[in-house]
């Protein structure tokens, strides 16, 4: 059976008879891989004319951390943008995945196994249509719309399939979104309902280019190689100055 993983595992086809699985992934998948972090109390976003947020699958659902490539990736929009207009005082960055809420620390900083992982993100892609996702993820959403003018999402693997379920109750405030979508794996026809979408895609992402088109074509990358590599970073800083030189 081929998952679709996180960011920091590679996409492989997973053994069937050699994998031994613990405890927790012998638990029921509705029990295990529940997202129980979409129930908490959505955070009160400091309101601003532009928000900048990054949305993928979360390989650990307890927490919605960025991983260390993805936050460099951040850092370096930010550095991009005050060196263009010399300030981000009208714009806000978001450091967390979705939900955005702020989890504690844990002491206990190992990472899932490739099998676990790629079942979290997997689940995470079924579950995300079921009407009880989309609820508990509006609320999310709808605290993050209200604190800006304008939100800008930059969507990795199945991250616009979340955004594009989460938010289709929300479907008036989708004109003020516009979405970077780094190698999708989700409906484009969906998602162009609701957002302004710019697609990017490595030529060798086989696994995206099966689910939808590209506007931006990056040749010999690879489906998990978005958040390294320059010339994503390039295309991204791009594309967010040309939206917030006007805000």
């Amino acid at each position: 059976m081929w998952f679709l993983i996180g960011e920091r595992f590679r996409l492989k086809r997973l053994p069937t008879l050699s994998h031994k699985p613990t405890h927790r992934e012998r638990l029921p998948l509705q029990k295990q891989f529940d997202v129980k972090i979409l129930e908490l109390p959505p955070i009160l976003h400091v309101p601003t004319t532009w928000k900048v947020a990054i949305v993928t699958g979360l390989s650990d659902p307890t927490h919605c951390r960025l991983s260390a490539t993805q936050l460099e990736f951040l850092n370096e929009l930010r550095t991009a943008t005050q060196q263009a207009l010399g300030h981000v005082e009208h714009g806000t960055f978001v450091e967390n995945n979705f939900p955005f809420v702020a989890i504690p620390d844990s002491p206990d900083t190992t990472q899932p196994s490739l099998f676990r992982a790629s079942l979290n993100n997997s689940w995470q892609y079924t579950i995300c249509r079921r009407e009880s996702y989309r609820k508990s993820a509006a609320r999310h959403w709808q605290t993050l719309i209200q604190s800006t003018d304008r939100l800008l999402l930059i969507t990795g693997s199945c991250g616009l399939q979340l955004a594009t379920q989460g938010l289709w109750k929300n479907a008036a405030h989708s004109g003020e979104i516009e979405v970077l979508a780094l190698g999708p794996v989700a409906n484009r026809q969906l998602a162009e309902q609701l957002f302004r979408l710019t697609v990017v895609q490595g030529k060798r992402d086989w696994l995206s280019r099966r689910f939808c088109s590209a506007d931006v074509m990056i040749p010999g990358m690879r489906h998990l190689e978005y958040w390294s590599d320059k010339r994503v970073r390039k295309v991204a800083t791009e594309w967010l100055l040309n939206r917030i030189s006007v805000s």
